[in-house]
């Protein structure tokens, strides 16, 4: 389990609940952002507008990412004030996309510092807990978790984000996630999804390591 880390590896353990709650909240903050632009007050009338991991995540959230390893967040938002056609497109879209800039610039920040001769390569390899942390590792740490929410999210199947871009641009699709009689479908659809994540994960991984192999000329 996850946690066995803490005696085994605290390093690695103490950078994984960070990077992720660093990642979640951000992500939450992204959707924020993207309401309030489209005329939506509710992030900061209910206080989510903060760095405060208690506020996006809370406890059961927290207690889940130390034990396990994962978390999850919430950002309250009302669609019915958004100005734009899109505007739940939009929004929820708005978290990923935080969390694709978080991967692509921590990938190129480490692919700089080997170019440029600041560290030397790695040994690092997306599928392994690395034994020993440096920079460009933990860069790569953060990189491969945000590209593995990035693609997690966007997944059209509720209660995800991509659902409901998926939703905006295609109604059909909001009115079957929005059956109650669909509901045990698509929530034995997000149950598989979550059960083979680990191929999701591995294949951020994968996608990492070429990203940065190429801009570190390794």
């Amino acid at each position: 389990m996850f946690i066995n880390l803490l005696q085994v590896h605290p390093t690695y353990y103490v950078t994984w609940v960070l990077a992720v709650i660093a990642s979640v909240v951000l992500h939450e903050l992204g959707h924020g952002f993207a309401a309030i632009r489209q005329g939506d007050r509710t992030p900061i009338v209910s206080g989510h507008m903060t760095l405060n991991p208690m506020v996006h995540m809370g406890g059961i959230s927290l207690i889940l990412l130390a034990v396990v390893g994962l978390a999850f967040g919430a950002m309250p938002v009302n669609p019915a004030a958004f100005r734009g056609r899109f505007g739940r497109a939009a929004v929820a879209f708005a978290g990923p996309a935080v969390n694709l800039l978080i991967a692509a610039s921590t990938i190129l920040l480490a692919g700089l510092l080997v170019r440029t001769g600041l560290v030397t390569l790695p040994m690092w390899e997306p599928h392994v807990i690395p034994y020993r942390l440096d920079s460009v590792t933990i860069l790569l740490i953060v990189a491969q978790l945000n590209l593995a929410l990035f693609a997690f999210n966007l997944l059209p199947i509720p209660p995800l984000d991509g659902s409901t871009v998926l939703g905006d641009f295609w109604p059909d699709w909001k009115r079957w996630t929005s059956n109650p009689d669909l509901a045990p479908f698509f929530q034995a659809g997000f149950l598989l999804v979550f059960i083979f994540g680990a191929r999701l994960f591995v294949a951020a991984g994968d996608a990492t390591g070429i990203a940065f192999r190429a801009l570190a000329g390794g």
